[in-house]
């Protein structure tokens, strides 16, 4: 399949209020588990660096408080 057939599918299946947005439009971020401190990272771009975001999205994660730092990262400047 060819990148605009792609495009165009992935696109149709998207609800409405989402397919009509950039990528960057949507806050993104990654948790990322560090093998050394057995810890996790949780790079998220600033519009989720909010308490009571970080909170919720630690816990639909399962990450304990105490097992995770939040980070900026370069990927998510918006």
């Amino acid at each position: 399949m060819a990148k605009a057939e792609r495009c165009r599918a992935v696109t149709a299946s998207m609800p409405a209020a989402i397919s009509h947005h950039e990528y960057e439009d949507f806050p993104r971020g990654r948790i990322v588990y560090h093998i050394k401190t057995g810890g996790f990272i949780v790079y998220a771009d600033r519009r989720l660096q909010l308490p009571d975001v970080m909170t919720r999205i630690a816990d639909l994660f399962g990450l304990a408080q105490g097992t995770f730092i939040i980070r900026p990262d370069a990927h998510y400047r918006t």
